[in-house]
């Protein structure tokens, strides 16, 4: 169960960093120009033309970012727990996700 709120946790942190950061390039002035993967341009438009409101969108995208890059330590600090200190599998599946999968036999 914990693993799973802290999953969820980072995809929510995650997207309310995006979103938040996308609409405060928007609010500023002049607006930024944001690029999805370096090169295709995402159009921003001022919409928030309150200061309060890109206070608001900025104090947001700050801690939502500050709060994925916890979890984040954290989850690599639980996974090296359940390593070297539970000597369970987790980390190994975690890791070899899609290696250590049996294929299936041939028949022949």
């Amino acid at each position: 169960m914990l693993a799973w709120v802290a999953h969820v946790g980072l995809y929510v942190a995650t997207l309310i960093t995006i979103v938040a950061g996308w609409f405060l390039a928007g609010a500023l002035q002049p607006a930024v120009d944001v690029k999805l993967l370096g090169c295709i341009s995402i159009p921003t438009q001022a919409v928030f033309q309150d200061k309060a409101l890109r206070d608001l969108l900025a104090l947001m995208h700050e801690a939502a970012a500050d709060a994925l890059m916890v979890m984040a330590v954290l989850h690599v600090i639980a996974a090296l727990w359940h390593h070297f200190i539970q000597r369970d599998s987790v980390l190994r599946r975690m890791w070899l996700r899609g290696q250590n999968r049996q294929r299936p036999r041939q028949r022949g």
